[in-house]
């Protein structure tokens, strides 16, 4: 109780951590004046050869050191026991405050990268309900007090009276690499994450490339435009201009390899070394990281729904990625509060979903299939958007040679598209849960548990009710989730078994 009490009182970072304040604050500054530097090296290069240069970098210096230090001694953290909160303090002149309800954080996590290590400190972050971002990072704990630290945050947000009944064995408090000393659950070899980054998300991927890419050009423009330098006035190299096709054969390496680095980076690099060591408190631990070892506590009470995905070629190799879905305030926000678990094993998805959901939801299933009509509701929106695509390409006067094939591809293309997403479209119902399985490429299985569902809804249109079919909505606090074309009757049954499991 003497730590607890400790705890309520403001307390400081690790002298240390002010090392890492400079590289931090070095760093937010140089990315302030990033362009600024790249337009005084490509115009105004007899800056660099001024005898005042040198003083400008001791004066940029001299003023990281201070800002670094103003922030890093105004920093403060403590927990108020009264309002069960756990508060932060920070800012010098402008003076901020964020305040936790213990009852709203998701995770707590230890984490450790290559600085923190060589200096021997942690950091301490915790993720919350309805935020997509970390809110509190302690980033220069030693291990003694992040141990300490999320011992008893663990006991506030479980409500154990005596943060030592917490005790780390039981608990996962230990730090970076604590879990090596314990059995593990759940172990993804190095090979599974890396055919996992090789093989899925190359649209995400590509889609971030170009937003990166959208991002560098948007703000470079505005550096030539806040100078005003004519984009056109900017020495270019005549080969350019003449080499069109090597820069195509460029881009499209960069098209194809640039998805797989970035894959490799939200992936290989980031979940290296994955490890699950259950715990008797009813959550599970984390263990990840090559660069940047992560360690943290997962609440079962927490999770929402979960998600297995795998793709035709992952498909081949038994891997999928498992994600758990956390209870968050805003929904917008859904994709930002899971857990993902990528390279997982089909075997090792069974011990994970025991895990996250506490028992087999196998048990006692019910496997029903959708009526025709999905088919048909399919089929008929691929239909419509072709049929605007067409229009679009009659605009451009093609040959009857290019445009009736294309055209018959495109009815082809989305008949078939159709047909296999109408066949792997199931709900399955159990005593517990209520699963949804569906996709044609991505084959995925969404998992819901009963006692998780705030609300449920059934709709029918006009054509449905001659078919005597429904499409029944279940709400959670991650997203909302619909099954659509189902009979009408057991759509009923359903329902009426949820309100009264949930009113149980």
């Amino acid at each position: 109780m003497e730590e607890v009490r400790a705890l309520t009182h403001p307390q400081r970072l690790n002298s240390l951590g002010y090392l890492i304040n400079i590289l931090k604050t070095f760093v937010k500054l140089l990315k302030q004046f990033v362009f600024l530097f790249a337009y005084i090296f490509i115009q105004r290069r007899e800056i660099l050869q001024s005898s005042y240069l040198w003083l400008i970098i001791l004066g940029f210096i001299i003023i990281v050191v201070i800002i670094a230090y103003v922030n890093f001694i105004s920093f403060k953290y403590y927990i108020d026991e009264e309002k069960d909160e756990f508060v932060v303090q920070k800012g010098f002149f402008s003076k901020s405050k964020i305040v936790i309800k213990f009852s709203n954080i998701l995770q707590v996590n230890i984490t450790q990268n290559v600085l923190q290590k060589a200096l021997s400190l942690y950091s301490l972050t915790l993720d919350t309900a309805g935020s997509d971002k970390v809110e509190v990072d302690l980033y220069a704990l030693d291990g003694t007090s992040a141990s300490t630290l999320k011992r008893i945050l663990l006991a506030k947000i479980n409500k154990v009276a005596d943060p030592n009944d917490v005790s780390p064995s039981n608990s996962d408090t230990n730090l970076i690499d604590s879990t090596r000393q314990r059995q593990s659950l759940v172990s993804l070899p190095e090979k599974n994450i890396l055919l996992f980054s090789l093989f899925s998300n190359y649209r995400q991927g590509f889609a971030l490339f170009l937003a990166f890419i959208a991002y560098i050009l948007q703000h470079l423009l505005d550096a030539l435009d806040t100078f005003d330098t004519d984009v056109d006035s900017l020495e270019v190299p005549q080969y350019l201009s003449n080499s069109l096709f090597l820069i195509g054969i460029v881009l499209a390496l960069l098209l194809v390899t640039i998805p797989f680095v970035i894959n490799m980076v939200r992936y290989f690099f980031k979940y290296y070394d994955f490890s699950i060591v259950r715990n008797e408190a009813g959550t599970f631990s984390m263990q990840y990281g090559l660069f940047k070892k992560v360690n943290t506590i997962f609440n079962q009470d927490k999770v929402q729904l979960v998600l297995f995905k795998q793709n035709r070629l992952l498909k081949r190799f038994g891997i999928g990625i498992v994600s758990l879905k956390q209870l968050v305030s805003d929904l917008a926000k859904a994709d930002k509060s899971s857990v993902d678990i990528p390279g997982i094993t089909v075997s090792d998805k069974e011990i994970v979903f025991n895990l996250a959901l506490g028992e087999d939801i196998y048990r006692n299933q019910e496997l029903l299939k959708p009526r025709i009509g999905l088919f048909i509701s399919m089929l008929f929106k691929a239909l419509l958007l072709f049929s605007v695509l067409n229009v679009a390409l009659l605009q451009m006067n093609l040959a009857p040679m290019i445009f009736y094939p294309v055209l018959i591809a495109g009815i082809l293309v989305a008949v078939v598209y159709s047909y296999f997403y109408y066949r792997s479209y199931t709900l399955i119902f159990t005593q517990s849960h209520i699963i949804k399985r569906y996709g044609v490429w991505n084959e995925k299985e969404l998992i819901i548990p009963i006692s998780r569902t705030q609300g449920v809804e059934v709709s029918q249109t006009f054509f449905q009710r001659k078919s005597s079919s429904a499409n029944l909505y279940v709400s959670t606090a991650a997203k909302r989730i619909s099954f659509k074309f189902f009979p009408l009757v057991r759509v009923n049954y359903i329902v009426d078994y949820m309100l009264y499991f949930v009113e149980k």
